[in-house]
């Protein structure tokens, strides 16, 4: 042990997956990536505070159970993943874990962990970066010093994997550096180039872009659309339909529109979401409904719903459930606003709703949003949270006169420590 090294005992999981502990007659904290408890690794700070200790591991003394072989050649060094290192199975419970450590301090009954079915090939949709090097193009996920390149992900499905590899044969028409969005239906993939002006520029003229993307086509790679509105380049098929879902109705949807992860992780998702919501309300609005991915089941469930989403092309999806339903006799209407927005005006001309759906991205409601929707709801509230810090943030505003009916915590993407979560409150 060099002088620069501290001997520390993780005893559990953070948020954010960083090994917990500490070290012998130092009571303050220890956050360390990629320890797992149960281990005593040698570590070395990384920074220091009057309560907490961040550092790096330099030698794993002891493994943990969980501890494994990494299935990929390029763990640690790729930003994609982060628990290459940890057993599969253990992965779910560790995730459980870790929700269960943030709810510490809110009453809850038992927390349901809902495990992947698999932790490899299981990843239909992905955002990566490239850039054009000495050596070739770059194209993978963001590492700490820039883009790792990734020449077969291990995580990413088929489809996906096939598509990205077809990327390296249009290098020649790619600007310096760039991002792609890719959606795979488990057959086939299609890929979107997130600015028109940054892949055309002054370089590239257009019928080059046409010409080389509609030659990487084929049974696969269904099509490439450059540009993330319109007036964009469209190269064969660029919506896939996924997700047949409640009231068997597929969401009809491209690259740069948000879909869970995983296809079979998502079903189960719906699933609970619907059963949490349950049925026979008579108004119910629904928050950053995305696509429709719950709202084709939620229209069933009220005589009114209102389903709310900002972003222009997941409004767009929307639109189009919604006609569908239409067609069904569910009453509903979308509304393109922020959820924020919503809920401001809402509580103050005194709506109220007997059920309330929300999927927010990472940085949740926030407390004033969080203060409006404890106004206008007058039943049951499902939330649906990407991130269970800002979750918990949440519910100490929204659980003041309710209480926490379930917990269910969703693997939906294994080898990384993200955690998806379903709390509903009655």
């Amino acid at each position: 042990m060099t002088a620069a090294s501290e001997r520390v005992a993780i005893r559990g999981v953070a948020h954010g997956g960083d090994g917990v502990g500490s070290a012998e007659g130092d009571p303050r904290t220890w956050l360390v990536p990629g320890a797992l408890p149960g281990e005593v690794v040698l570590a070395a700070r990384t920074e220091t505070r009057p309560r907490m200790i961040r550092g790096k591991v330099l030698e794993v003394v002891t493994a943990g159970a969980s501890r494994v072989p990494a299935p990929c050649a390029i763990a640690g060094v790729c930003g994609g993943c982060g628990w290459q290192h940890v057993e599969p199975a253990a992965q779910a419970a560790l995730k459980g874990e870790i929700v269960e450590g943030l709810l510490r301090k809110v009453e809850h009954p038992t927390i349901k962990v809902v495990a992947s079915p698999a932790a490899l090939g299981y990843r239909r949709r992905a955002r990566v970066h490239f850039e054009h090097r000495r050596e070739g193009l770059a194209l993978g996920f963001m590492g700490r010093s820039g883009v790792v390149d990734t020449p077969d992900c291990v995580v990413l499905d088929g489809p996906l994997r096939h598509a990205f590899a077809r990327v390296r044969e249009l290098r020649g028409v790619l600007p310096a550096q760039g991002e792609i969005h890719g959606i795979s239906d488990g057959t086939r993939a299609v890929l979107g180039f997130a600015s028109s002006s940054d892949v055309l520029g002054q370089r590239v003229p257009l019928p080059a872009l046409r010409g080389d993307a509609e030659r990487a086509l084929n049974a696969v790679l269904d099509g490439v659309l450059v540009g993330v509105l319109a007036p964009g380049i469209a190269v064969g098929e660029v919506a896939l339909e996924i997700d047949a879902g409640p009231e068997d109705m597929a969401i009809r949807t491209g690259p740069f529109a948000f879909a869970q992860a995983q296809a079979q992780q998502n079903a189960a998702l719906v699933a609970e979401v619907l059963d949490a919501a349950g049925g026979g309300h008579r108004r119910g609005i629904e928050l950053y409904a995305g696509s429709g991915n719950f709202t084709r089941g939620l229209a069933t469930a009220c005589r009114w719903l209102e389903a709310v989403e900002l972003d222009p092309v997941g409004c767009n999806n929307l639109q189009q459930v919604a006609s569908r339903l239409a067609l069904r006799g569910a009453k509903m209407q979308v509304r393109r606003e922020s959820a924020v927005s919503t809920l401001a005006r809402a509580a103050a001309a005194g709506e109220r709703y007997d059920l309330v759906v929300l999927d927010p991205p990472r940085g949740g409601l926030g407390t004033k949003a969080a203060g409006d929707l404890a106004k206008v709801a007058t039943g049951r509230i499902v939330y649906v949270s990407c991130d269970p810090a800002t979750l918990v943030r949440d519910l100490a505003v929204l659980g003041q006169g309710r209480r926490v009916g379930r917990v269910t915590v969703f693997d939906m993407m294994p080898m990384t420590p993200e955690v998806e979560v379903v709390v509903s409150l009655v």
